[in-house]
């Protein structure tokens, strides 16, 4: 049968004590505490009582606790000497330095534990700071995208840039062939090359050839103000467009 106590309020998680009652004729059946045993629970006992004695300053107070305390020892060793131990119970967990082990250990791990609590809160800290830096940055770019959507919606006139306007705009009046001064010729009749002379033949020839290539290249050239006329103005009609849309 267990009896189980009120455990006291603690901000620490402890063991909570439970008392078990056991019959007698069991406890007499369990083995008697060797010499060993008797010798590690008296060192235990022994250090936990100067300890004690020490931790008083006035000397006699402390004589007083170790007269007291030593006292109360004996009569634990007189009755130990008598007990029985457990069946369970294992002879190293009475050592004074294996329970100092565990302590440290224990104290060790926790150490670390909290070492890494610590190194994690600041983790968090600084991802905090940086996520509230980056919604500021967010909410500065987004007021400025609400204040330029608003002010491109309210423009009446909505005018391109000044190099994707039309030819026609009178941007590129000054680049005429007439402002610049530029004679237009006819083409030249390749025919009028030709001649009977055996020596200037293949000279004319020759200028016959390249009279050719360069009439071929001016007759493509020619289709390029009005090719970029249609490009310029399906842009401008890609950009109104995009404009109304947004």
């Amino acid at each position: 049968m267990v009896e189980l106590q009120p455990q006291p309020a603690s901000e620490f998680t402890r063991l909570r004590p439970k008392t078990r009652r056991i019959a007698v004729q069991d406890i007499q059946e369990w083995p008697e505490m060797s010499s060993s045993v008797l010798e590690q629970v008296s060192v235990v006992l022994k250090h936990a009582k100067d300890k004690t004695a020490l931790s008083r300053r006035d000397p006699k107070r402390r004589e007083e606790a170790d007269n007291v305390l030593g006292a109360s020892v004996r009569r634990l060793e007189r009755f130990l000497a008598k007990a029985r131990m457990p069946p369970q119970a294992k002879a190293h967990q009475f050592d004074l330095n294996h329970l100092a082990a565990i302590n440290e250990r224990v104290f060790s791990e926790l150490t670390e534990a909290r070492h890494r609590s610590e190194d994690l809160e600041e983790q968090v800290r600084l991802a905090n700071k940086r996520l509230q830096e980056e919604l500021s940055r967010l909410e500065y770019v987004e007021n400025n995208a609400r204040d330029w959507r608003s002010r491109w919606k309210s423009r009446d006139n909505r005018q391109l840039h000044p190099l994707l306007r039309q030819s026609d705009s009178g941007a590129d009046a000054d680049d005429r062939p007439e402002d610049i001064g530029m004679r237009i010729t006819e083409p030249t009749e390749p025919s009028l090359l030709e001649t009977p002379d055996t020596e200037l033949a293949p000279l004319l020839e020759r200028l016959r050839r390249n009279l050719e290539t360069m009439q071929g290249n001016q007759a493509q050239v020619d289709g390029i103000s009005e090719a970029t006329t249609r490009a310029q103005m399906a842009l401008d009609d890609v950009l109104l467009r995009h404009g109304s849309a947004r």
